[in-house]
């Protein structure tokens, strides 16, 4: 558990729980997905439920719903269509993380039953899962999820929207560029030039490339776009005049950072978000790092949004 605050009163705290897996250790001992296959999935699959059933047999009181079977064959042919080991148990995970932020939302549900199914969870229009509300709106319980191998993590609040991203640090596939330089371009169009500018001027063009990514990402992950929103369409400045690895380098690398960004695009009033960064490791060696997006409030002061991870 990490938590990035200054000292003040937690009534003026705005606080986002993270909850973060690494699947490396699980890849290593199922390379081929035969455990997911044979055990793991048919065992946690055994009771899947839509999230309106619960919510209507919990208010009419009814007894013990029975599993959806047709339910539970499409979410294991969702699973097992991944040709690689590790997407099908990072899709697992996300899966059960979803089901679980259900429950957190809904903790008046027995323990018995229902608290064991696996839950599929509505989508709006653009496809962003959200907890309901009995009848189908979505409640004031706000999530985001990201995976990135070997990461999965989750993001929740209450009352007021989030947006999370991971990245890892990869290395270019020098089987497909021949350098860092012709791997960068290929996204050139994705970025406004005070974007593009911040990446090409950094001591670590890569690893700044990731993070304006997951600027990105997390963005557009928290106004319920994701990546039906163009890229270009966008651009956000931050407050620093550098860049955000060096911002990174200076202030975050022990416990991550804050800093507030103002986005700007096409059709869109300028808003101001405050992100989060932390670095994702092991053994002092950084894998990549983790990005959260929320809206700037009036009242926001620095350490007024608290992370637990």
């Amino acid at each position: 558990r990490v938590e990035n605050s200054l000292d003040m009163p937690d009534q003026l705290k705005r606080k986002v729980e993270v909850d973060l897996i690494d699947i490396t250790n699980l890849i290593d001992e199922d390379e081929s997905a035969d455990k997911l296959k044979n055990s793991l999935l048919p065992d946690t699959l055994r009771f899947c439920m839509n999230s309106d059933k619960i919510l209507q047999n919990r208010q009419e009181r009814k007894s013990k719903l029975k599993s959806d079977k047709e339910l539970r064959k499409r979410i294991q042919s969702k699973i097992l269509r991944f040709v690689k080991a590790q997407d099908k148990y990072l899709h697992f995970f996300s899966l059960l993380m979803k089901s679980r932020e259900f429950y957190l939302a809904y903790q008046d549900l027995s323990p018995q039953g229902n608290r064991k199914a696996v839950i599929a969870l509505p989508r709006t229009s653009k496809g962003k899962p959200f907890i309901p509300l009995p009848g189908g709106a979505p409640s004031d319980f706000e999530f985001s999820v990201s995976h990135q191998y070997p990461y999965i993590c989750i993001a929740r609040t209450c009352g007021y929207e989030i947006g999370i991203d991971i990245v890892t640090f990869d290395e270019i596939n020098k089987n497909l560029y021949s350098s860092e330089s012709e791997f960068l371009h290929v996204f050139r169009s994705s970025f406004a030039d005070c974007e593009w500018n911040s990446i090409m001027k950094s001591t670590n063009r890569l690893n700044e490339f990731y993070l304006q990514w997951a600027v990105k990402e997390a963005y557009t992950k928290l106004i319920g776009m994701g990546l039906s929103l163009d890229f270009n369409s966008f651009a956000t400045t931050f407050e620093s005049m550098h860049g955000l690895w060096e911002c990174m380098k200076t202030k975050g690398l022990e416990h991550g950072i804050h800093i507030k960004g103002i986005v700007r695009g096409k059709d869109r009033i300028p808003q101001q978000f405050v992100f989060f960064f932390h670095l994702l490791g092991f053994n002092g060696k950084v894998k990549g790092c983790l990005c959260a997006c929320t809206l700037a409030q009036p009242t926001d002061v620095d350490g007024a949004i608290m992370i637990d991870f």
